[in-house]
């Protein structure tokens, strides 16, 4: 990146297919640690210092407003020490977490707030 300053990112991880691996019958299971699904994308360092934090790795169908809390809870707590909150997350209930988030900052919430997912894990073609 040219001589604009990297903008300082907080990955929220959640889990979800982003971060899954397929066992030995073929299924999807939680198998990436959010370093190692950070370390499959490494032209990023060239634009973003990314700093992890484990939230959780549970199928995003049994979120609950425990998990939202911490989400909630490190975005707030974290909020000028970074310019941007990236969280990974499975597309199930990615909506739910949104409107989470939403609802307990309202138009507070002056940083970006990403949320991603996949519907297919990282080590698939397509």
């Amino acid at each position: 990146m040219q001589d604009a300053k990297k903008k300082r990112i907080l990955m929220l991880f959640c889990g979800g297919t982003i971060a899954m691996v397929r066992n030995e019958k073929g299924a999807l299971e939680p198998g990436l640690k959010p370093e190692q699904l950070y370390a499959m994308c490494p032209k990023i360092r060239e634009y973003a210092d990314i700093e992890i934090k484990f939230i959780t790795d549970i199928d995003s169908t049994n979120m609950t407003v425990n998990e939202w809390m911490m989400i909630i809870d490190a975005i707030n707590s974290s909020m000028r020490d970074y310019d941007a909150f990236l969280i990974t997350h499975g597309t199930d209930t990615m909506v739910e977490t949104a409107n989470a988030i939403a609802l307990a900052f309202g138009s507070t919430l002056a940083k970006p707030v990403i949320i991603t997912g996949s519907q297919a894990a990282p080590h698939e073609l397509g």
